[in-house]
C-alpha cells in the first residue's frame, strides 16, 4: 500500500483538525500557500500572509519536523509514516502523538528563529544581544521571536478544544518548544592582529533540529502517562493532571486511581496506551517487508515473526585517483549487499 504523503505537519495544535497540503509546493504562489495549500486557519491565513517569506518557512518548519520524526524512528515498530496514518494518530492520546505535537513545535520555533537570522523576513532581525561575559554579539538566531511567533500561530487556531486531551497536547506542544531554546548553543568568534583574541564576538545558535528531535526521542521513551483528577473528560482549566501508576497502566477499570505526583513540565505525556504496530492497522502499515539488521533490531522489529534474506546488486564509485592538480576520477564498480525483510 501507498502512503500518502500530503501530511507534512500540523499547525493547529490544540484544533480538532489536523493541516493536510501538497508536498510539491514548487509552482504554488505564497498567497495560495497560506489560503489553501498550507490548511491554516482565518487567522492564521492573515499571519502568513503579512509577508511572502511566512508560507515558505512555515512549510520548511513542517518538512524538517517530518525528516526529524523519521529519522528517530527509522528503526522502530511506529516509523513515523505520514498521510492518513498520522491523521489517524492525531485524533488520540498516544505516546506516539505526544512527540508528534512536540517535535511540530520545535520544528516552528527552530525554523522561525533560523529565519530572522538568515534574513528571510523583514519583521525580524538577528539576535544581537550580548552572550554572558562578552561585549559585542553577533548575529544570533531570534529564538524570542521563534517562540513568540509560534505561541501566536498556535493561539490563533481554531477554536481550541477544552478538554482533557487538549490539555495534554498543549503540554507537549510546550515541552518541544522549549526544547528548542533549552538547546541554544554559544559560537564565538576572536578578532585581533596575528590570529589573538583580543576582542571576540559571541551569538547564541539553534541547535540542529535532528539533536533535538533526539533529545525528544529520549522523552518519548520516559513518557509518563496521565490522567485527569476530575470525573469526566469535559474540564476547564482548573483540571490537574497526574501520573496513572504503573501499576494501573494496563487496567483501564482503575479510571480513578491516580499517583499523587505530577508530571513536570519537561515531561512528555500521553493518555492511551499505544498499539504494537507489527500489523497493518489505522495507525500504519505495519513490519512486514521492513528492512532490518539481524545483529541488532530484526526480532523486535518484525515481531518475532522473522525475516527473509536476498541479495541486492548496486552500483558505487571504486579506485578512485587523484590527477594533477584537482581532478578525481573513478571506476563504476558493481556490489552485491545481503538485506533482511520482515516477514
Amino acid at each position: 500500500m501507498v502512503a500518502d504523503h500530503r501530511v507534512l505537519g500540523y499547525f493547529g495544535l490544540t484544533a480538532k483538525k489536523t493541516t493536510v497540503f501538497v508536498q510539491n509546493t514548487t509552482n504554488i504562489s505564497p498567497k495560495k500557500l497560506c489560503t489553501r495549500s498550507l490548511g491554516l486557519t482565518g487567522k492564521q491565513k492573515r499571519m502568513c500572509q503579512r509577508e511572502p517569506d511566512i508560507s515558505k518557512v512555515l512549510l520548511s518548519a513542517a518538512k524538517a519536523s517530518a525528516r526529524s520524526c523519521a529519522k528517530q524512528f527509522e528503526d522502530n515498530r511506529w516509523n513515523c509514516p505520514l498521510g492518513k496514518y498520522r491523521l489517524k494518530m492525531l485524533e488520540h492520546g498516544l505516546r506516539e502523538t505526544a512527540f508528534l505535537y512536540a517535535i511540530s513545535s520545535a520544528g516552528l520555533v527552530h525554523s522561525f528563529a533560523r529565519a530572522c537570522s538568515l534574513g528571510l523576513l523583514s519583521r525580524c532581525t538577528c539576535d544581537k544581544r550580548s552572550v554572558k561575559h562578552w561585549k559585542y554579539g553577533g548575529c544570533g538566531d531570534n529564538i524570542r521571536f521563534g517562540m513568540r511567533f509560534t505561541k501566536r500561530l498556535l493561539r490563533k487556531a481554531r477554536k481550541p478544544a477544552k478538554d482533557f486531551r487538549a490539555k495534554v497536547n498543549m503540554h507537549n506542544t510546550v515541552v518541544g518548544m522549549k526544547m528548542v531554546n533549552r538547546m541554544m548553543k554559544k559560537n564565538c568568534r576572536c578578532h585581533g592582529p596575528s590570529g589573538s583574541c583580543t576582542m571576540k564576538t559571541c551569538w547564541r545558535q539553534v541547535a540542529d533540529l535532528h539533536l533535538v528531535a533526539k533529545e525528544l526521542k529520549g522523552k518519548y521513551d520516559k513518557a509518563r502517562k496521565v490522567m485527569s483528577n476530575a470525573n469526566t473528560n469535559k474540564v476547564r482549566r482548573k483540571a490537574q493532571m497526574y501520573i496513572v501508576p504503573d501499576n494501573e497502566m494496563d487496567n483501564s477499570a482503575a479510571s480513578n486511581q491516580y499517583d499523587p505526583n505530577k508530571p513536570t513540565e519537561d515531561d512528555l505525556v500521553f493518555l492511551d496506551q499505544s498499539p504494537n504496530f507489527c500489523s497493518h492497522s489505522e495507525y500504519s502499515e505495519g513490519t512486514m517487508g521492513r528492512n532490518c539488521n539481524k545483529t541488532s533490531n530484526c526480532a523486535v522489529l518484525c515481531c518475532d515473526r522473522g525475516y527473509n534474506t536476498q541479495l541486492v546488486s548496486y552500483e558505487t564509485k571504486c579506485y578512485c585517483k587523484m590527477k594533477w592538480c584537482c581532478k578525481v576520477t573513478c571506476q563504476r564498480c558493481r556490489l552485491t549487499k545481503e538485506i533482511h525483510l520482515c516477514k
